[in-house]
C-alpha cells in the first residue's frame, strides 16, 4: 500500500493549464481564469481549489476528493491519476473514488476530467466505484465526464465506504483492505 500523490491548494503555472486547454480542445472563460490567478516571483499562476489523495494497493487506486474544484485542479488531478494508474502496470485495474466531500465544479472542469475518463477506458480500467453523497448531481457530473467515451469498465455508485468495501471484496476476494482503509480514513471519515 502506498500513498502516491496528494494535491492541496497548490499553485499551477498558468502555462500548464493553457497547454491542457489547447490539447484537450476545451476553453475556459476569461473571468474564471482571472478570478484564480495570483502573481508572485515566479510569474502568473492559478490557485488550485479542492484536495485529493491517491492510494494504491494491488490493482486498486483508492482516491478521495474534497472541496469545490476548478480547472487547474482538474488538470493536476487528471495527470496525477494517470501517473498513479501507470504504476500498476499492464492489466485490468479498479478505481475507487470517494467523492462524498466533493462540492462539484464549473463546466470548465469537464474537458480535463473527460480526458481522464477516456484515458482510463483506454488503459484497462475494469471497474469504477464512486462513493457519493449527492447522487443525482454527482451522477450528472460523472455522465458529463463520460459523454462520448466508449465505456469498457463498469461504473458503480455506492453511498458509503462500507458499501464500496463490500463491492471491492466481491471483485477481489483475496484483497485485505484493513490497512488501506485505516490509512485513507485516519480522520474517521470512513463510515
Amino acid at each position: 500500500m502506498t500513498v502516491l500523490l496528494e494535491g492541496k491548494g497548490q499553485m499551477i503555472p498558468q502555462r500548464g493549464c493553457q497547454d491542457a486547454v489547447a490539447g484537450g480542445g476545451g476553453r475556459v472563460g476569461l473571468a474564471a481564469i482571472l478570478s484564480n490567478i495570483t502573481t508572485g516571483g515566479g510569474g502568473l499562476a492559478m490557485r488550485v481549489h479542492g484536495e485529493y489523495r491517491i492510494h494504491t494497493m494491488a490493482r486498486v487506486l483508492w482516491i478521495t476528493v474534497s472541496g469545490g474544484i476548478n480547472y487547474p485542479f482538474a488538470c493536476d488531478y487528471r495527470d496525477a491519476v494517470r501517473a498513479a494508474a501507470q504504476t500498476l502496470g499492464p492489466g485490468p485495474w479498479i478505481r475507487v473514488t470517494d467523492i462524498r466531500d466533493w462540492q462539484l465544479g464549473g463546466p470548465e472542469v469537464i474537458p480535463p476530467l473527460h480526458e481522464l475518463m477516456q484515458w482510463c477506458e483506454e488503459h484497462e480500467l475494469a471497474h469504477s466505484i464512486n462513493i457519493v453523497s449527492m447522487v443525482n448531481l454527482q451522477r450528472h457530473m460523472l455522465d458529463q465526464m463520460m459523454a462520448g467515451v466508449a465505456r469498457q469498465s463498469q461504473r458503480h455508485l455506492t453511498r458509503s465506504v462500507t458499501e464500496a468495501r463490500a463491492l471491492l471484496q466481491q471483485l477481489q476476494p483475496t484483497l485485505s483492505l484493513d490497512a488501506l482503509l485505516a490509512e485513507v480514513y485516519a480522520d474517521g471519515n470512513g463510515a
